[in-house]
């Protein structure tokens, strides 16, 4: 329910209604009960909800490294020129437990996030990403997550751009 939620934009309410509606998804979904007037019992709004806090990024993770898996045969996704970067993105609230403080030389103090990618260059697609508090170095995560792209996807790379 939460690819369907994220995939097609919807609202918690909107998404359990569809469910209900859809008896096709509904099976594929595992809700096999029925009412007495064949209606498909799911769960409600408020119980979704919770599953889905619960679950956190783990589905869209999944559901992301699935559709790149799909992208390397069909030849869109080649992975022979990587691209290695990050960007700094601020906290929303300084009361964020996951932000922390990143300082570079001739840059403002940032309170917040690094967004870590790891890009195909012929598709201009993200092939990995990884999020982490602002003081985490680059050059580290740079080499781990590259070495992730590439046993999983199994890539034969000829070029690593990286800053």
């Amino acid at each position: 329910m939460a690819i369907v939620q994220t995939g097609w934009r919807m609202a918690y309410s909107d998404t359990v209604d569809y469910v209900r509606s859809h008896d096709g998804l509904a099976d594929l979904l595992g809700f096999t009960d029925r009412t007495a007037s064949g209606c498909v019992i799911s769960i409600s709004q408020g119980r979704y909800w919770e599953r889905r806090a619960a679950l956190g990024i783990l589905p869209l993770l999944l559901f992301f490294l699935s559709l790149v898996w799909q992208l390397v045969p069909l030849g869109v996704v080649t992975g022979r020129e990587l691209i290695v970067d990050s960007s700094r993105l601020k906290a929303w609230l300084h009361a964020d437990p996951g932000a922390a403080w990143s300082r570079y030389a001739g840059q403002a103090a940032l309170f917040g996030y690094k967004v870590h990618t790891v890009l195909c260059r012929h598709a201009d697609l993200p092939v990995f990403v990884v999020v982490t508090p602002a003081n985490v170095a680059d050059g580290l995560m740079g080499l781990l997550m590259l070495m992730v792209a590439v046993l999983l996807y199994g890539f034969r790379v000829w070029v690593v751009y990286a800053d």
